[in-house]
C-alpha cells in the first residue's frame, strides 16, 4: 500500500494512523518534497476515476491566485499539480489497482477491507 502523504495535514495524519493501526506499514510518499511524475499522477487519477480538476485543492492560495479564473485541460491541471504539489488534494491511498482520495476519512475502509 502507498500513502501519498503530507505530514502537515491533520486528515493525512489520521489516515496514516488508521492504516498503520490496521497492521499495514505503507510506503509513505511525501509528494510535496518529491513531486509525482506526469505518468504517475495520470495513473492515480485513472485508478480513482477522477478528472484532474477534481483533485485540485481549490481552497489553496496558489489556486486562488494563479488558476481560479483559468480553464485548463486535464493535462494542464496535471502539470499544475506537478509544478505546485500543494494543489493536490490529500490524502491519497493506493493499493494495487485501486486508489482513492480519502475524503471523507471513512473511504479508507474500502481499501483496508480489500
Amino acid at each position: 500500500m502507498k500513502n501519498y502523504h503530507n505530514p502537515h495535514c491533520s486528515t493525512a495524519r489520521k489516515v496514516l494512523k488508521m492504516v498503520t493501526d490496521s497492521g499495514i506499514e505503507p510506503e509513505i510518499i511525501l509528494y510535496q518534497i518529491d513531486p509525482l511524475f506526469h505518468k504517475k499522477l495520470d495513473a492515480l487519477l485513472r485508478k480513482m476515476k477522477m478528472a484532474s480538476l477534481d483533485l485540485v485543492r481549490k481552497k489553496d492560495n496558489i489556486y486562488k491566485t494563479n488558476y481560479k479564473a483559468k480553464e485548463l485541460s486535464n493535462e494542464e491541471w496535471i502539470q499544475a499539480m506537478i509544478d505546485h504539489p500543494r494543489l493536490m488534494e490529500r490524502p491519497i491511498v493506493e493499493n494495487g489497482k485501486k486508489a482513492l482520495l480519502d475524503r471523507p476519512l471513512e473511504n479508507i475502509e474500502y481499501l483496508l477491507c480489500k
